[in-house]
């Protein structure tokens, strides 16, 4: 069975069980995280969220990381020589392919986190209460969850200051173009390594973070208790979501602070 194609709530446990297992084999490379020289969007054939979703969501080939970039390099060599050429001419074909290999891990490993979550929450809400389709990421929603006769579109994300101001200027983006999804947007961070934040993650033996059983029932009870309304969750701290109003584009550090803007959505223009 593939992902795309979960049905029962048994199919969800299932797959869940075998996705964490693919998981814990899962190479895992810090010093990709130092590697920035390549950073602007890959776009069209080049996402490779779109090599991602074929081989993890539509089919079953799940590989780990270095075979996954060899892959992705192959298939896009030609593509990837016109890219290289126009937009890093100053890097050398080395020192591209190694930013660039660094890029793509920090696309995958996020992903691969959300395709957990996005299991999770079926074994939790039901597997016919949470969707998932390709075409969705395109308006900045990772997956649906239909919970008493409301959608909630959820965003999930890493629980940073990079990761909450991106995720804002996608909200406001899509809120300004008109393509934002009809329903409430919730948003569903997870931070590694961090115990101050509410029982987020499970930390698998290779050190791979996934989304824990705790963490997205206090999201069901949550939503249950009507708590979660369109993105009011600006935080999570040590004993759940942090509530509030979802803030406008500030500027500046001095202006967020004068309107009492969460530390986690400031940032300098």
């Amino acid at each position: 069975m593939l992902l795309c194609e979960i049905k029962t709530d048994e199919d969800a446990k299932n797959m869940l069980t075998e996705f964490v297992s693919f998981l814990k084999t899962t190479t895992l490379n810090e010093e990709h995280k130092k590697y920035r020289s390549v950073e602007k969007d890959l776009n069209y054939n080049l996402n490779p969220t779109n090599l991602i979703d074929e081989l993890f969501f539509m089919k079953k080939e799940w590989i780990d990381y270095p075979q996954f970039f060899n892959l992705y390099v192959n298939r896009h060599e030609e593509l990837l020589r016109i890219h290289a050429k126009t937009v890093y001419p100053h890097l050398t074909k080395g020192e591209f392919l190694r930013g660039l290999e660094a890029r793509l891990y920090r696309t995958q490993m996020p992903i691969l986190t959300e395709l957990q979550g996005y299991l999770r929450c079926k074994v939790v809400f039901g597997s016919k209460n949470v969707t998932r389709a390709l075409n969705m990421d395109k308006s900045g929603v990772d997956f649906i969850i239909d919970r008493n006769d409301e959608r909630y579109n959820m965003h999930v994300f890493s629980d940073t200051l990079r990761g909450r101001i991106n995720r804002r200027k996608k909200a406001l983006k899509a809120i300004e173009n008109g393509t934002r999804q009809k329903g409430k947007h919730v948003d569903f961070a997870y931070e590694l390594y961090v115990a101050t934040k509410k029982n987020m993650c499970d930390i698998l033996s290779n050190g791979f973070g996934i989304f824990s059983e705790d963490y997205v029932i206090y999201l069901k009870d949550e939503i249950d208790k009507g708590n979660v309304k369109n993105d009011n969750v600006l935080s999570v701290g040590t004993n759940g979501f942090i509530y509030g109003k979802f803030p406008e584009f500030t500027p500046s550090v001095k202006v967020a602070k004068i309107n009492n803007v969460p530390s986690s959505y400031i940032f300098e223009d």
